[in-house]
């Protein structure tokens, strides 16, 4: 709907969502496609292709509560769409293939076909996909005039109110601030960004002691959930010294404490000092 805003120039530069997605589509390309968060935030917010088709629902096989009701048909396809924009026409030069009379029939049938993806590469898969094999319009002869289809019906089914709607730049605005500015730090200037480092620990001196703590009988840590993989991503991780100077010391002897030498006559000093207590 970004093409529906009202706003001067170019409407994609106007809208913060087109320029987040567009912003990802370049950080994704640059990477040389492979970063995949931006690849992601791309295809989550990006522009997509719809056509969307009110219809009356003669026959839903699939799902019969349709049936005799307005409906609408969704084509994400482009190339699809154009196909079915070709057939519209080669109809209409025989039949009518829209309301306000007799108008011919159309009939669209899908199917699962298996799809296979990376074909040949280390990452191939196969999976499922619903893609329609067969459409088209019935004979002229069959042409039929349907009476549910009339002005009244038309009128009470809010098909421009629901998928003709233009996005204000302010709604737009509000949609990029709650869905995608409170969840990315996209829009941090690198400028205002500061690293922090940790002080790193004195080292100990005569008036600065390292105090230990010792705790009896501590209970075992629970590793049940770690296995050797990730052990070593830990490590990696952390980044975890591998040289013996490197690691610290542990239950290291506390150093034997300096005496100093005391001389004859100090020592008399003290044992006279002694008699008078």
């Amino acid at each position: 709907m970004t093409k529906f805003v009202k706003v001067e120039g170019n409407p994609y530069d106007a809208c913060p969502i087109c320029r987040f997605a567009n912003m990802n589509f370049i950080a994704w390309k640059e990477s040389g496609w492979k970063d995949r968060e931006s690849a992601k935030k791309n295809r989550e917010f990006g522009r997509k292709f719809e056509a969307i088709i009110p219809v009356y629902v003669k026959q839903d096989p699939t799902y019969p509560q349709n049936n005799g009701q307005l409906r609408v048909l969704v084509f994400t396809d482009k190339e699809f769409y154009k196909k079915f924009k070709q057939k519209i026409q080669e109809a209409s030069r025989t039949s009518c293939c829209f309301n306000g009379g007799k108008a011919v029939d159309f009939y669209i049938h899908m199917t699962v076909v298996p799809k296979t993806v990376n074909e040949g590469q280390p990452n191939e898969y196969t999976f499922n996909e619903k893609v329609i094999d067969k459409f088209g319009f019935t004979k002229p002869e069959k042409a039929y005039e349907i009476p549910a289809i009339n002005k009244e019906a038309i009128d009470n089914f809010e098909f421009d109110d629901t998928y003709y709607v233009a996005s204000t730049p302010e709604e737009l605005q509000e949609f990029y601030d709650k869905y995608i500015k409170l969840s990315s730090n996209d829009d941090i200037p690198e400028e205002d960004v500061e690293v922090y480092e940790a002080p790193k620990a004195a080292k100990p001196t005569k008036t600065n002691k390292v105090v230990e703590t010792k705790v009896e009988n501590p209970a075992p840590a629970e590793n049940d959930d770690i296995n050797d993989d990730d052990i070593d991503d830990l490590t990696e991780d952390n980044d975890l010294a591998t040289d013996p100077d490197d690691l610290p010391a542990v239950n290291e002897p506390a150093p034997k404490a300096e005496t100093e030498e005391i001389s004859e006559a100090e020592l008399n000093d003290l044992v006279d000092g002694l008699d008078d207590i």
